[in-house]
C-alpha cells in the first residue's frame, strides 16, 4: 500500500499578514476580491473536550441564518476533499464544529 505525502506549507506575506501557506494567502486575495472581511487566525479556542484549536479565519460580514452573535469561521486545507486531510486535523475540525460553525475550504485551482 502507498503512503500519502503531505507537503510543508510555505509562509507568505499578504496585506500585512504572515500566512502559514500560499493557499491561505490565495484565500485572502479571494476574500478581498469578494468584499469579505476577515480576521486571520483570530484566537485560540478551547473546545468542550479540552482540545485547543485556532481556525485560519473568522469571516466577519458573511450573511448566514445564524443568530447575529454567532461567529463564522473558516479552515483552509490543501486537500481536495475532507477525507484527504490528516486524520488528526479532521478530528480537531470536527471537535471545533461541535461548538462553532466552520467552513472547510480546499485547494484553489489556478
Amino acid at each position: 500500500m502507498f503512503e500519502k505525502k503531505y507537503y510543508e506549507a510555505q509562509p507568505v506575506y499578504y496585506n500585512g499578514y504572515k500566512t502559514n501557506s500560499k493557499l491561505e494567502a490565495r484565500y485572502m486575495v479571494l476574500f478581498d476580491s469578494l468584499g469579505i472581511e476577515y480576521k486571520y487566525e483570530p484566537e485560540v479556542f478551547r473546545c468542550a473536550n479540552g482540545i485547543l484549536y485556532r481556525p485560519d479565519f473568522e469571516l466577519l460580514n458573511v450573511k448566514t441564518n445564524f443568530p447575529p452573535w454567532r461567529r463564522l469561521f473558516c479552515e483552509i486545507k490543501g486537500a481536495s476533499d475532507f477525507q484527504s486531510i490528516k486524520i488528526e486535523d479532521q478530528a480537531k475540525i470536527l471537535t471545533f464544529a461541535e461548538d462553532y460553525p466552520i467552513l472547510v475550504f480546499g485547494n484553489l485551482q489556478s
